[in-house]
C-alpha cells in the first residue's frame, strides 16, 4: 500500500523532457534534492522514468537511457532515497508521446483522416508542439515495448506508484486502419466526433484496467494517476483502477474554471481527488518564470476548497537541480495547505444548486470543441460556474448516474438525453425541484423530443439562423433592476414555440436581418425590430418548475459580463433557491464553498483580484488586497464557536432567526473558518 493518503498529497509534479543532445544531472544530488522538498513540505513527487521524447532515466534493458546520463542511474537514485524518507513516489511514463519508438517505428504513429500523422499541437497562444502521437492500436506498441518497459522498472525500484501522461488522443485523430476497423466492429462511425471520441475513451480506459492489472501482480495498492477518466460521464469508470484523479489545471492553459467544474465532477465519485496547477506563468516547461507566493496560495486554495489535496507541477533543470526560488513559494503555499488538509480534504460538499453535464461527448477535457448548433457546451458550463460564484450558491457538476438529492435547482447545458434521465428530472422537479433548461439543452434526440417537450412546455424547437438577440422581460420579478431597454444576447440560440400552460417571462426579438454582405445594418447586428417568439418560459409540474432559456445567457455571460444577463439570471436563482445557505455583502470577486467534516461546517473564502493587461494578454492575479466581509449562515443546529484553524482566532457571531451572522477576518487570497 502506499504511504501518502491521497487526500492529502502535497505533491510535485516533475517534468524533465530533455532531449538527447542536452546533458542531464551534473548537478544531482539526491540528497540536496530531496532536502529541498521536504523543506517545502513536499510529501509526493512524480519523477520521471521516460519521458516525450521517448529517454529512460533508469538502467533499462529495454527502453533507451538518456545519452546525456552516461555514468549513474538518476532514477533509482531518487526512488532510494525518497523510500528512506518515506516520501511519496510515483514513477512518470509518458504514454502516446515517445520520440524514440516514433522514429524506429513511425509506422505506430497514429493518424489524422487524411492519412498523415499526428505530430503538431497547436496550443491557446499559438505555440506549437511538435511530438509525435502514437496510436495503442497499431503494432505491438504497447505489448512489445511499453508494458514491458513499466514492469522492468517494477521490478527493480522501489515506487508507491506509477503517474501515467498523455493517455488520449489529439482532436481529431486517429484514423489508423486499425482504429476505423475497431469502431465499425463495434457499430461506431468514425466520422461521427461523439463516437469517435467514445471509441478513444475505451481504448485509454482499457490500457488503464490492463496497467492495474500488471501493478496489481507486482503489488497491490499500489498507487494509479491516469488522466482518461477525466472526461463527462467517464469519471465513475475509474473506480478499482486509479488511487486518485488528478485535474489538471493550469490556469492559462485550460482557463480559471477548468478545476471549480472538473474538480467537483470527479470528486462525486468517491474517489480522492488532487489539483494540479504549475509554478510556471504560462504553461508547462515555461523556464524562468514562477507564481508569486500570492497567487500560488490562491491556485491551491482553489484545491483546497473543493476538499481536493494539491500539487503543483515542475520542469527541473537539465543539470538536476531544483530551482531555490521555486521552492520557495511552493514552500509557502504547501505551508499554508498542510495546516489546513486536515480540516478540509475529503470534506462533504454543500451544494444548492448543480450544472447536469452529458455522458462522454468528448474525450479531452481541456479541449472544448463541442458544439450543439454553433453554441459551445464548454461556455454555458462556465458561465454557469461563474455565475454560481458570484452568487456565493453552493453547487455541484453531475452527469447522468450521479444523484440529484439534497439539490433544491439544476441547470442543463445539453440534449444528450435518455427515456431514463428524463424519468430522474422529472422525479427531481414534481418533487419540488427547479429544472432551468439552456438554449443547448431543449434540441433533445428526435427519438424522444416529443416526450422531452412536452416535460418542459415546448411544442417546437429549432437552431435560430442569427448568431444573437435581443429579449424583453414581461414578467417583473425576473426583469427588476434590468435596464428597461431590449437587451441583447451575444451568443446564438433556439426559436421555440411554448405550449398550453407554460407561461412566457420574456420574449425574443431578433435583429431585421442575419447581417452578411447582401444583407448588413451598420456596424454589427440591426436592432430590435422583429417579434421571434418566447425567451424564457415556466411550467409546473407537481411541485417544482422547468424554466426554459431559449437563448444560450449563460454562455453569453461568461464571455460578455454583460450586467444585464447577470441580473437577469440572478433574479430567476433568486427565485428558484430562496432560502440560500449563505447570505452575504461579499463582492463577486469573492468565492465562498461550505462542506462538512468531522462534525463541523467548513467555510472557506477565496478573493481573486486581476490585473487588467492588454487584450491578447492572460489574466495575471497579482497583489492581495485584505477584505472583511459579513455572512449569514443558515444553520440547524446551535453553533458554540467559530474559529480560524491556523492562529485559533475566535470569531464572534450573534445569533439570526435562521442561524448566525459574523464578519470575517480581512480575507487575504485564502480564508477557512470552522464552524462548531
Amino acid at each position: 500500500m502506499s504511504r501518502i493518503d491521497p487526500w492529502n498529497l502535497r505533491q510535485i509534479h516533475l517534468d524533465f523532457h530533455t532531449p538527447g543532445f542536452v546533458p542531464v544531472a551534473d548537478q544531482f544530488s539526491a540528497k540536496a534534492f530531496f532536502d529541498t522538498l521536504e523543506a517545502a513540505r513536499v510529501n509526493s513527487i512524480s519523477f520521471f522514468a521516460k519521458c516525450h521524447h521517448g529517454y529512460s532515466y533508469f538502467k533499462s534493458e529495454i527502453g533507451t537511457p538518456h545519452p546525456g546520463m552516461t555514468t549513474r542511474d538518476l532514477f533509482g537514485e531518487a526512488a532510494a532515497e525518497a523510500q528512506q524518507r518515506g516520501m511519496g513516489f510515483l514513477a512518470y511514463f509518458s504514454l502516446n508521446v515517445d520520440e524514440v519508438v516514433a522514429e524506429a517505428h513511425p509506422e505506430w504513429v497514429a493518424q489524422f483522416k487524411d492519412g498523415t500523422p499526428v505530430d503538431s499541437q497547436v496550443l491557446q497562444d499559438g505555440s506549437e508542439l511538435y511530438w509525435r502521437w502514437l496510436c495503442p492500436n497499431k503494432g505491438g506498441y504497447l505489448d512489445e515495448f511499453f508494458f514491458p518497459h513499466v514492469e522492468e522498472c517494477l521490478k527493480n525500484y522501489p515506487m508507491d506508484g506509477i503517474f501515467i501522461d498523455m493517455a488520449g488522443y489529439l482532436p481529431g485523430s486517429c484514423f489508423c486502419e486499425a482504429c476505423v476497423s475497431a469502431m465499425r466492429a463495434e457499430g461506431l462511425d468514425p466520422d461521427n466526433s461523439i463516437d469517435h471520441n467514445k471509441f478513444n475513451s475505451a481504448n485509454m480506459q482499457a490500457f488503464a484496467g490492463r496497467l492495474r492489472e500488471v501493478m496489481d501482480r507486482h503489488r497491490s495498492g499500489m498507487r494509479l494517476e491516469i488522466g482518461c477518466f477525466n472526461a463527462w460521464g467517464e469519471a465513475r469508470k475509474a473506480l478499482g483502477t486509479i488511487s486518485e484523479f488528478y485535474v489538471e489545471s493550469l490556469s492559462y492553459q485550460t482557463g480559471w474554471f477548468n478545476f471549480p467544474v472538473m474538480g467537483r465532477y470527479v470528486s462525486n465519485t468517491g474517489v480522492p481527488v488532487t489539483g494540479m496547477t504549475g509554478r510556471f506563468l504560462k504553461n508547462w516547461g515555461d523556464f524562468g518564470t514562477v507564481l508569486s507566493a500570492h497567487q500560488m496560495k490562491l491556485q491551491v486554495g482553489q484545491h483546497l476548497s473543493i476538499g481536493a489535496s494539491c500539487t503543483v507541477g515542475d520542469h527541473l533543470h537539465p543539470s538536476g537541480r531544483l530551482e531555490k526560488a521555486v521552492y520557495d513559494v511552493v514552500g509557502q503555499a504547501f505551508s499554508h495547505v498542510e495546516r489546513l488538509q486536515p480540516y478540509c480534504s475529503g470534506m462533504e460538499r454543500s451544494r444548492e444548486v448543480a450544472i447536469l453535464i452529458p455522458e462522454g461527448i468528448e474525450s479531452n477535457t481541456a479541449v472544448g470543441t463541442e458544439k450543439v448548433g454553433a453554441i459551445d457546451v464548454w461556455d454555458c458550463v462556465y458561465g454557469a460556474g461563474k455565475l454560481f460564484m458570484e452568487e456565493h450558491l453552493q453547487w455541484d457538476v453531475l452527469d447522468p448516474s450521479m444523484s440529484l438529492h439534497g439539490l433544491t435547482a439544476a441547470v442543463l447545458i445539453h440534449p444528450y438525453l435518455t427515456t431514463e434521465y428524463i424519468d430522474k428530472l422529472e422525479v427531481f422537479v414534481t418533487g419540488g425541484g427547479t429544472l432551468i433548461v439552456d438554449a443547448n439543452g431543449i434540441l433533445a434526440p428526435e427519438s424522444i423530443a416529443q416526450r422531452w417537450n412536452e416535460f418542459i412546455g415546448v411544442t417546437s424547437a429549432k437552431i435560430s439562423e442569427h448568431p444573437g438577440s435581443f429579449y424583453r422581460t414581461l414578467d417583473p420579478a425576473i426583469g427588476a433592476g434590468l435596464p428597461d431597454m431590449a437587451n441583447y444576447v451575444h451568443a446564438p440560440g433556439v426559436e421555440i414555440e411554448s405550449a398550453e400552460g407554460s407561461e412566457v417571462l420574456a420574449r425574443v426579438i431578433n435583429s431585421p436581418c442575419v447581417r452578411s454582405r447582401e444583407h448588413f445594418y451598420g456596424h454589427f447586428h440591426g436592432a430590435d425590430m422583429v417579434e421571434a417568439g418566447p425567451a424564457i418560459t415556466s411550467v409546473t409540474r407537481g411541485a417544482g418548475k422547468v424554466i426554459v432559456l431559449s437563448q444560450a445567457i449563460f454562455a453569453a455571460y461568461l464571455n460578455t459580463g454583460y450586467h444585464a444577463h447577470r441580473t437577469l439570471l440572478s433574479n430567476i436563482l433568486s427565485a428558484a433557491i430562496p432560502d440560500t445557505l449563505i447570505k452575504t455583502d461579499a463582492p463577486t470577486i469573492m468565492e465562498i464553498t461550505a462542506g462538512k467534516k468531522g462534525g463541523r461546517t467548513v467555510l472557506q473564502f477565496l478573493s481573486f483580484i486581476a490585473d487588467r493587461r492588454h487584450r491578447y494578454s492572460f489574466e495575471s492575479i497579482n497583489e492581495p488586497i485584505p477584505q472583511s466581509i459579513t455572512v449569514e449562515l443558515r444553520t440547524d443546529k446551535p453553533i458554540t464557536r467559530l474559529f480560524e484553524p491556523i492562529s485559533g482566532q475566535k470569531i464572534t457571531f450573534s445569533e439570526t432567526a435562521t442561524g448566525i451572522k459574523f464578519t470575517t477576518p480581512p480575507v487575504v487570497g485564502h480564508l477557512m473558518i470552522l464552524v462548531e
